[in-house]
């Protein structure tokens, strides 16, 4: 599977999977024969080299069609992707950190830079998923034309996320500019606020920049699903523990830790005003919905 990646800050990191990618085929059914280990339709599911056996368009699906294929199962696919793909970037965040002390200056600043990343990632037999190579220049040109449809989808939906400035707020139906922005960053920072934890008093400058971008990020998602911060809000608190428990496990800082803490529950934030005002959706909440990850009488988004 090649799957698209916006990556719009690597130290906290912030990252979004787009709704359109592509499965890739191997000509040959895959088979432990011995006998066919020098047969590489067999093994490989690159077009250069699947193409010399058949079109583009008979060796690969599109995710509308791996949706259409797997039904419901395909809630829990996409939901172990975000789960791969979002522990393989976290763990790199210490090493982007380390690069970024020694190669830039601390002053550097960019709002609206971003990486996108071609990320390829297979499924086994149980639906689990492994991040098995990573393209930092990924392929965005195809001779397939319902390929091309995909990526020409992914392009304006980056742009529109990272460049959504006054004039596009101005044409959008929440009419939001950046003040507005910046006071619902507030307004939600306080909703969370806990007892004796005053949130305002050990948040830097920094974190309050990268909520207020991610805020922004969130008003024109378009096809893209949140990776990190992790869409996250089982009732028992499960999935919260199990990703802390990974950061202590990375050995990453307790201010890294106690931001991640603050990230989950503003995430959880945006999924009660998805579902109760259908705005700061994005694809993962429809998916986990539909695996009960929260109450039916409070999920019940309309596709």
């Amino acid at each position: 599977m090649r799957i698209y990646v916006a990556v719009t800050s690597v130290t906290p990191l912030r990252a979004y999977m787009h709704s359109e990618g592509f499965i890739r085929f191997a000509f040959e059914d895959y088979s432990n024969d011995e006998e066919k280990e020098d047969e590489k339709n067999v093994f490989l599911t690159n077009l250069s080299v699947n193409n010399k056996k058949a079109k583009t368009e008979d060796l690969t699906w599109v995710f509308s069609e791996l949706r259409d294929h797997f039904k419901d199962k395909a809630s829990f696919i996409f939901s172990r992707i975000d789960l791969a793909i979002g522990r393989m970037l976290l763990t790199s965040e210490k090493s982007f950190r380390k690069y970024y002390d020694s190669n830039v200056d601390s002053a550097f600043s960019c709002e609206n830079c971003y990486h996108i990343l071609g990320i390829d990632v297979i499924i086994d037999e149980d639906l689990n998923a492994y991040v098995i190579e990573i393209n930092g220049n990924p392929t965005l040109n195809f001779k397939a034309e319902k390929l091309n449809d995909e990526v020409s989808q992914l392009e304006e939906d980056v742009v529109r996320m990272m460049y959504n400035n006054d004039q596009i707020y101005e044409q959008n139906t929440e009419g939001k500019s950046a003040m507005d922005i910046a006071v619902g960053v507030m307004e939600d920072i306080s909703r969370v606020k806990e007892s004796g934890d005053d949130l305002f008093e050990w948040l830097t400058k920094e974190q309050i920049s990268y909520l207020v971008r991610s805020k922004r990020e969130q008003q024109e998602l378009g096809g893209f699903r949140r990776i990190y911060p992790v869409t996250t809000y089982c009732e028992d608190n499960k999935d919260e523990n199990e990703w802390t428990a990974f950061m202590k496990f990375l050995r990453l800082s307790e201010e890294r830790i106690r931001f991640h803490d603050l990230l989950t529950r503003l995430e959880k934030i945006r999924v009660q005003r998805c579902i109760k005002d259908s705005v700061e959706c994005s694809n993962e909440i429809h998916d986990k919905c539909n695996l009960k990850y929260i109450g039916d009488t409070i999920c019940n988004l309309e596709d």
